[in-house]
C-alpha cells in the first residue's frame, strides 16, 4: 500500500487559513493555542505584520480533509499545530525547504521530524534550544487565605505596569527573543482593545 497523497495549501489571509484550518485546530484547541493567539494579534493588528506578511499553510489528505497545519510572522519561527499524520509534517517540511527558517516550534514530535527533514534538505544541522511545554488547568483550588479586592479590566492608569508585565513575560519566556522596542505601545494596544471590546 502507498503513501498517503498529501497536498500542501497557502492561504494568503488568516481569516482564508482559519476557514481551511479552524476546525481542525479546534479538535487540539489547548496544544495549538499559540497558533489561535499568533491569529488573533494578526486580526486585531494587522499593522504589525505588515511589512513581512504572514505565512500560512495546512495540508490536506486525499479527501480534502486538513491533517496538519502551520504559520508563520517573520523573522519569527514556524509554528506546527498539533497532528497525528507525521508524513503531513513531511510534507510541509519538504514545502518550505527554500525558507529560509531560524527555527520550528511545536509539539514535539512533529518539530523534531521537521526540523530533521528540513535541515537534511538544506544541509545544515539543528539543536533544540527551548523545551516548551502547554498546561491545561483541570481543577481550581481556591486559596486558603485569598487576596483582597477584585478584578477590573485595564485601563490607561494601569498602562506602566502592564509594560513592566510585558518586559518580564517575554524576558522569561523568550530569552533567545530581541526586547520589545516599545511595551508601552504593546500596553497601549492590549488597553484599547478591551475598551473596544466592552463599549
Amino acid at each position: 500500500m502507498g503513501a498517503m497523497p498529501l497536498t500542501v495549501r497557502h492561504h494568503p489571509t488568516v481569516d482564508d487559513f482559519l476557514a481551511a484550518a479552524g476546525a481542525f485546530l479546534e479538535k487540539r484547541e489547548a496544544e495549538n493555542n499559540l497558533i489561535f493567539g499568533i491569529s488573533s494579534a494578526i486580526r486585531v493588528t494587522p499593522e504589525l505584520f505588515a511589512d513581512d506578511p504572514p505565512r500560512f499553510a495546512t495540508v490536506t489528505d486525499a479527501d480534502g480533509i486538513v491533517v496538519a497545519a502551520t504559520l508563520r510572522t517573520p523573522p519569527h519561527n514556524q509554528v506546527l499545530a498539533w497532528t497525528d499524520e507525521l508524513a503531513a509534517i513531511d510534507a510541509l517540511a519538504d514545502d518550505l525547504r527554500h525558507e529560509d527558517l531560524p527555527g520550528v516550534l511545536g509539539p514535539t514530535a512533529a518539530a523534531a521530524r521537521f526540523a530533521a527533514r528540513w535541515t537534511d534538505a538544506a544541509g545544515r544541522a539543528f539543536h533544540v534550544a527551548v523545551a516548551e511545554r502547554v498546561f491545561r488547568l483541570e481543577r481550581v483550588v481556591p486559596p486558603a487565605r485569598p487576596a483582597r479586592g477584585g478584578w477590573r479590566m485595564a485601563e490607561p492608569r494601569d498602562r506602566d505596569v502592564i509594560a513592566l508585565w510585558v518586559v518580564d513575560f517575554s524576558t522569561e519566556a523568550l530569552p533567545e527573543a530581541p526586547p520589545i522596542p516599545d511595551p508601552k505601545a504593546v500596553a497601549d494596544r492590549w488597553i484599547a482593545r478591551i475598551d473596544g471590546a466592552t463599549s
